[in-house]
């Protein structure tokens, strides 16, 4: 191979891998962007004028999708009808440190109720939460939650705290990981018949950081509705120990 092939050949393999290198940029999200309060609000609220998407459904669950502006990544909303009791839900819901042992399909590897205590009939708690997620840095939250009981329903709504410094003795074992502070979402358990419920989960959650874009679409597509029915196998393991 005379000099001239071989810079051509050098040439091209550089080219190549630049355009490897833009490609791998293009594929790959980093998040950063707050959202709007009012549509923050709306989606709390369950706007009939929001517009949801279905993704996928398969027997008795729906997954849904909702585009936000200034977010690289949609709201997702898992509706699920199934034999599971109200009780059942919540409690598998608000027993915090239990989750780390039947979530694990959601990469939980820490979770610690840091405080508890009603406030006019409402159950508000707070959350740490750490996440052991492959191929990048592992997250930790602290989530603010409400939890209102009616007749026929209950709603927890929650949302990330900002204030990472507020808790900084507490997660000093994870100052090098990343602190998730933008998100937000609710539980919904609706009473349909002495044998169903209605289970209703909404998410919103900026990862923070670089993340790749199939982690995206694994957490929209698979890890979150998991999520919602590994709740569901709980409440229905605990309904049986009534």
């Amino acid at each position: 191979m005379n000099f001239i092939h071989m810079k051509r050949l050098t040439f091209n393999v550089s080219l190549f891998l630049f355009n490897i290198y833009i490609l791998f940029l293009n594929i790959n999200f980093s998040f950063s962007s707050t959202i709007d309060e009012s549509i923050f609000e709306k989606i709390l609220q369950d706007n009939d004028n929001l517009k949801w998407k279905i993704v996928k459904k398969t027997g008795n669950q729906t997954i849904y999708n909702m585009e936000i502006k200034d977010s690289k990544i949609p709201v997702v909303k898992v509706v699920v009808i199934d034999s599971v009791s109200i009780n059942g839900m919540v409690q598998s819901i608000i027993n915090i440190k239990e989750h780390t042992r039947f979530l694990k399909s959601s990469y939980l590897t820490k979770s610690i109720l840091l405080s508890k205590y009603f406030d006019d009939n409402i159950l508000k708690y707070e959350v740490y939460q750490y996440l052991n997620i492959p191929f990048i840095k592992n997250r930790f939250y602290v989530a603010y939650c409400n939890l209102r009981q009616d007749t026929n329903s209950v709603r927890v709504n929650w949302r990330l705290s900002n204030n990472k410094e507020k808790y900084i003795d507490f997660i000093d074992d994870s100052r090098n990981d990343i602190f998730i502070e933008n998100g937000f979402g609710y539980w919904e358990i609706e009473h349909l018949s002495s044998s169903f419920s209605k289970i209703t989960y909404v998410i919103h959650m900026d990862p923070g950081g670089w993340v790749p874009n199939f982690i995206v679409n694994l957490s929209s597509n698979y890890t979150i509705p998991e999520t919602v029915i590994k709740m569901i196998e709980e409440g229905k393991r605990l309904d049986k120990l009534d």
